[in-house]
C-alpha cells in the first residue's frame, strides 16, 4: 500500500532528512491538486468562464508530470515510456501557464492584437509533444524551442501590463489579486533558492510557493471578499518592510557583537 504509493511519488531533490524531508516531498507530490479544485470549482460555479477549464486542465497535466516523473525513477517495466508521458505533462503544463497568463481574467487577449500569443503558444506545444514523441529522453529540448516558450511567456507577461494599465473596476481588482499572488510567489521562491531559511526549509518554502497561485485565482474570479486586495497589499508592505528592518538590524547586530567579542577576547 503505503510503500507502492511511494514509489510513485515525485520525490524532490533534498537535503532535509525526518519530517522536513517527507513533508517536502509530500508537498511536490500534492503540486496539481489545488490547481485541479480551483478549475473545478471555478468551472461549477461559472461553466462557460475558460479560465476554470485552464486550470482544472493545468490541474491534469500537472498530476500527469508528477506521476511520469515519480515512475520513471522507480526503474520499474516501462521507465522510460512513462517518463516521455510525464515530460508531455510537462509541456502542456507549461503551455497551460502561459495561456493562463495571457487570459487572465476575462478569458480573452487584452485585444485582438494579441491573438497570435495564444495561437503560437499552441503551435510550440505541437511541436514540443511532437519533439518529446520522437526522441523520447535523449538529451535536452533543442534551444528554439526553450525559446520560443521563453519568449511567449515575456509576451504574456507583457500582455497583463497592457491590460491591467487599460483596466477599471473589477477587472483591476482581479489583475491585483493575480499580480499579489504573483508577487507572494516569487518572494518565496527567491527564499528557497537563497538559502536564507536553512537548508532544511528552504526547498520546502519553494515547493510551496506552487499553492499560493490558485488562492489568487480562486478570489480574482469568484470575486469573493475581491475588494479586500488594497488592504492586504497595505499590509503586505508596511509589515514586509517592518520584517525586513528587524531582519536587517539582527543581522548587523550580530555580526557587531561577535566583532566585539573577537576583538575583546583574540
Amino acid at each position: 500500500g503505503a510503500a507502492t504509493l511511494a514509489m510513485f511519488l515525485p520525490l524532490a531533490t533534498t537535503t532535509a532528512s525526518g519530517g522536513i524531508a517527507q513533508f517536502q516531498q509530500a508537498l511536490a507530490a500534492m503540486v496539481a491538486v489545488p490547481y485541479a479544485l480551483v478549475g473545478a470549482l471555478i468551472v461549477w460555479q461559472r461553466p462557460r468562464h475558460k479560465i476554470g477549464w485552464l486550470m482544472v486542465a493545468l490541474g491534469l497535466a500537472g498530476g500527469l508530470a508528477v506521476f511520469g516523473a515519480g515512475y520513471a525513477r522507480t526503474g520499474l517495466p516501462a521507465a522510460d515510456a512513462l517518463g516521455v508521458v510525464g515530460d508531455l505533462g510537462w509541456v502542456l503544463a507549461i503551455a497551460l501557464v502561459v495561456l493562463l497568463i495571457a487570459l487572465f481574467p476575462t478569458s480573452q487577449p487584452p485585444s485582438p492584437a494579441w491573438r497570435p500569443l495564444v495561437w503560437l503558444t499552441v503551435a510550440w506545444t505541437l511541436a514540443a509533444i511532437v519533439w518529446a514523441l520522437m526522441f523520447g529522453r535523449q538529451g535536452a529540448p533543442p534551444t528554439i524551442l526553450l525559446a520560443a516558450i521563453g519568449g511567449c511567456a515575456v509576451a504574456a507577461v507583457a500582455s497583463q501590463l497592457v491590460r491591467f494599465l487599460r483596466s477599471t473596476g473589477v477587472e483591476r481588482q482581479q489583475l491585483k489579486w493575480f499580480a499579489y499572488a504573483a508577487f507572494v510567489f516569487l518572494v518565496l521562491v527567491a527564499l528557497g533558492i537563497s538559502r536564507v531559511l536553512g537548508i532544511d526549509w528552504s526547498a520546502t518554502v519553494a515547493t510551496a510557493a506552487l499553492y499560493v497561485l490558485p488562492v489568487g485565482i480562486a478570489v480574482a474570479i469568484l470575486r469573493h471578499r475581491l475588494y479586500d486586495i488594497d488592504a492586504l497589499i497595505s499590509r503586505t508592505f508596511v509589515y514586509g518592510s517592518l520584517t525586513a528592518i528587524l531582519a536587517g538590524l539582527y543581522t548587523a547586530s550580530i555580526r557587531l557583537f561577535n566583532a566585539l567579542f573577537v576583538g575583546a577576547t583574540g
